[in-house]
Formats: C-alpha cells, structure tokens, sequence
C-alpha cells in the first residue's frame, strides 16, 4: 500500500512509518502493564537514591514515597508510560523527517526508555523538593499538570538533542570513512 501509494519510498521511510503507526497498539500479552511496573519501580528508586545523596528523610516502600510532610504515590502517569509512548512518537517523526540512516534510528529508538525516565525521574524529583524545600504541593492541580509538561519538554529537547548528535557523529564519521577506503584504494 504504502508503495502504491507514496511511490518511491525507501525501506526505511516504510519502516518508520508502520513503526509510527505500531506505537498505537497495546503491547501483547500485558506487556504494557509490565512496563508500567518496571518505569513505576526505576523512577521509585532512582528518586529515593537522589533523595539519599541530598540528605532528605523519606522511606520508599514500593512505588510509594513517604516525607514528612506528604506521602506520594508513583502512579502510571508520573511512572512514564504515557512520555515513553509520546517520546517514541517524537523519535519516530524526527526518524522520518531527518530522514536518519540506519544506525542513528536505531540508537534513537534505544535511548527513548532512556530519556523518558529521566524526564520522569525530574517530575517526581521536582514534586518531592516542592514539598520539602519549598512548601509547594506539586503532586495535584494545574501545577502538577504543567510540571508534567515542562518535564515531557525537557525530555523531549534531550532526546531531539541525542538525536542531533548521534547525526553529527555520521557526518563526522562518514567522510573520515571514505578517505580510509579511498587511500587504500591508491595504487603504490
């Protein structure tokens, strides 16, 4: 179809697109209910060891985090599940309009669990020195809402900013590649 339809489209461009499109659908088998586990667990305890190394008082049980003052649950929102489909939706429309080789789709592909724990790990963070340091409620209302979105964008800019990158390095790499090639090929 997409042949027909598109005419002259690489291999690559279908696969983006149908990968694009593949993003939409529920894991099989609840796999999307194990990875809202998995994103519930890392983003817990990666916020309780940032917690540690600043000297905060809290006990982590599960995905709950407990302060002094406010007891916060790491719910499948702020866990990443939503930010890890939408990075891949980003990754894949900068895969395809970037028109990325290869090797830069699949480390960008890669990196976008990355990326979007780590914009989930600021949300929770920021929300737990709110409550501590700043006396701030940041886990409700319009304020956890933007926090989530400022978080979402965060993540989002370092993910299109690995992706500029991982492109750099193909052009640096490239040209150094053929000049290899081409003073091999010099008769002697």
């Amino acid at each position: 179809w997409m042949v027909g339809k598109f005419g002259n489209l690489s291999m690559t461009r279908m696969l983006g697109i149908t990968g694009l499109a593949l993003i939409t659908l529920p894991f099989p088998f609840n796999g999307d209910q194990e990875l809202v586990l998995a994103l519930q667990r890392i983003s817990s305890f990666a916020c309780s060891r940032m917690m540690d190394a600043l000297g905060i008082m809290h006990v982590r049980m599960g995905n709950v985090l407990e302060l002094t003052e406010k007891q916060l649950l790491v719910e499948e929102a702020c866990s990443g599940v939503d930010s890890q489909y939408a990075l891949m939706a980003v990754a894949g429309v900068l895969l395809l309009f970037g028109r990325a080789s290869v090797w830069v789709s699949v480390l960008t592909i890669i990196t976008v669990p990355i990326w979007a724990i780590l914009g989930n790990i600021l949300r929770i963070f920021s929300i737990v020195l709110g409550v501590e340091h700043f006396g701030i409620d940041l886990s409700t209302g319009w304020q956890h809402t933007l926090l989530g979105l400022f978080a979402f964008a965060m993540a989002a800019w370092a993910h299109w900013s690995s992706v500029q990158f991982l492109n750099w390095l193909e052009w640096m790499i490239a040209p150094l590649s053929k000049a290899v090639v081409f003073e091999q090929s010099i008769p002697k």
